[in-house]
């Protein structure tokens, strides 16, 4: 599977360390479960739906007068280098920030 024309893409940053290839992608307001990555031959997918805001108001209708925030479905796919243990990569969603861990071999 590849990335399809999806709607938009998350904003990332990638860190490189002796050990490990650290990517953050940036994902507020989504919940973990409806975040997906997958390891894909020599690809890593991250891909999900994320939610558009609704605001708690009880009241009258409310207009919008400006929409920035990308929300709906989204595909990310970065190419994995070679020194990277395809079967060590973990992630973690934290403060909206999902960080994958690819360490690498040897």
């Amino acid at each position: 599977r590849f990335c399809s024309t999806a709607p938009w893409r998350p904003n990332i940053n990638i860190y490189e360390t002796e050990e490990a290839i650290l990517v953050c992608a940036d994902l507020a307001g989504m919940k973990p479960q409806a975040i997906h990555v997958e390891v894909e031959g020599n690809s890593l997918m991250l891909r999900g739906d994320r939610p558009r805001p609704i605001p708690a108001y009880r009241g009258s209708a409310i207009g919008v007068q400006l929409m920035e925030i990308d929300t709906g479905d989204f595909c990310r796919e970065l190419e994995l280098p070679d020194s990277v243990d395809r079967t060590k990569i973990s992630a973690k969603y934290t403060d909206g920030l999902l960080w994958i861990t690819m360490p690498k071999e040897g």
